[in-house]
This record gives C-alpha cells, structure tokens and sequence, in this order.
C-alpha cells in the first residue's frame, strides 16, 4: 500500500512538474523570464452554431517566440498538423466555456510577410488569432474584424495599467 501511494505521488508530481500537458482553463505558457511583452487571450468556445457553450473542451495553444520563431523541443512530438512549439501547450475549457492564456506578444516569422499569431487548435482544425494593430494583417481581414465580433480572426490588443497586452477572443468549434 505504501509503494502504491509514493507511485501515485511521483506521478502527480510528474504532472504538476510537466505543464505542458492538458490542465485547466488557465494556461501559462510563458515564464517570467520569457523575452517579450506579456500577453493575456481570453473567451469563450462556442459550439458550431455560435450560439451554445462548448465547455471542457481540449485546445491545444501554441505561437512564435519574441523573434518570431517557433524553437523546437527534440524530445517531444508535435501534434498532428501542429509546429513543435517551445512556446505551446494544453488547456480544456471550464464548463462554461472560458479559457485564459498568459504568454507572451508573439513575434512576426522572420520573413516578414505574415502577421504575428496565435494558434488554437479545437476540433482537429488549427485557428488562430491576429492583432489589429499589426501592419501585416491582409485588408480584408482588418475590415472583417469589426463584422465579425469577437469571432474575428483580427482582434484589437490593448495594454493594460501594468503593460500586459489583452485580447478577447472567441471561437466556434469546426463541427
């Protein structure tokens, strides 16, 4: 029974240890430490029709560093039609749907040509999030950001009183 107990300690510990693995709907995925203007994304998941919450659901969350690149973790396997991402990671949605992201503002990729981004993976369908303040983000999506609402691929990014960026950002669930 004790060996049973100091196992099944070891491996909450493990967990705890490992935060690149689904936990809650809050996921830190990067440090103190991180280079970067920290970023907050929060909102919702909806169900395909937009209008019913899609809670505890699974979302795999991942983006460029500060420099714009995505880094690599050779020991880990990248999800299915995913990057490996030093900068990603798992949350599942609360009951209601509610999800936070605590990073950093990613950067541009080093071409130059696409804006800075945030992947959400929901459903098998990997979406994401750009900032209407960024110069690379296509016209047309600037324009559809305020039809849209909070579903738009473009959303604004403004700082707070301590300098963190927020966005508010909701998805609908491919299916």
């Amino acid at each position: 029974m004790t060996r049973i107990r100091l196992t099944l300690a070891a491996l909450a510990l493990a967990a705890v240890a490992h935060a690149k693995e689904p936990g809650g709907a809050v996921l830190q995925l990067a440090g103190p430490n991180e280079p970067g203007e920290r970023m907050v994304v929060a909102g919702r998941i909806w169900k395909a029709d937009g209008r019913h919450v899609a809670g505890n659901e699974r979302v795999l969350v991942y983006h460029t560093d500060n420099n714009g690149d995505y880094g690599s973790r050779p020991n880990v396997t990248a999800a299915q039609g995913t990057r490996d991402a030093r900068l990603s990671g798992w949350l599942t949605t609360d009951p209601e749907g509610h999800y936070e992201v605590r990073t950093i503002r990613p950067g541009p990729y080093r071409s130059g040509d696409v804006p800075a981004h945030i992947h959400f993976v929901l459903g098998g369908s990997n979406m994401e999030v750009q900032f209407l303040d960024d110069p690379r983000v296509d016209a047309t999506d600037r324009k559809n950001a305020s039809k849209d609402g909070a579903f738009a691929l473009v959303r604004p990014a403004t700082k707070d009183a301590k300098g963190t960026w927020r966005v508010s950002k909701d998805f609908r669930m491919p299916h």
